[in-house]
């Protein structure tokens, strides 16, 4: 967190990659902490949220940043979420 990339708009993505494995959700829900200066809360308090995530969600979210097309696998499903609820809007508001 210290780094100049850091500091300058990145994030880190603390993920647990164990999730159910049976059922309606074998491929989630998981486990996260997102700090970057972009994340909701500002670092000052916590957020968090109901909506469903898998490790497509994080594939697609970061599809997404880097622009990278197509968009792979459950990636492209338009049903994944991607994480962009849990980031600040352009003009830094939390919604």
């Amino acid at each position: 967190m210290n780094s100049a990339e850091y500091q300058e708009g990145g994030a880190l993505f603390i993920i647990w990659d164990e999730a159910e494995d049976s059922g309606n959700f074998s491929d989630g829900p998981i486990g996260m902490f997102l700090l970057s200066p972009f994340a909701k809360g500002g670092g000052k308090k916590p957020y968090s949220n109901g909506i469903h995530y898998d490790h497509s969600s994080t594939l697609k979210t970061l599809e997404e940043i880097f622009s990278a097309k197509p968009l792979l696998g459950a990636a492209a499903d338009p049903r994944t979420n991607d994480l962009s609820d849990l980031f600040r809007g352009e003009n830094g508001n939390e919604n």
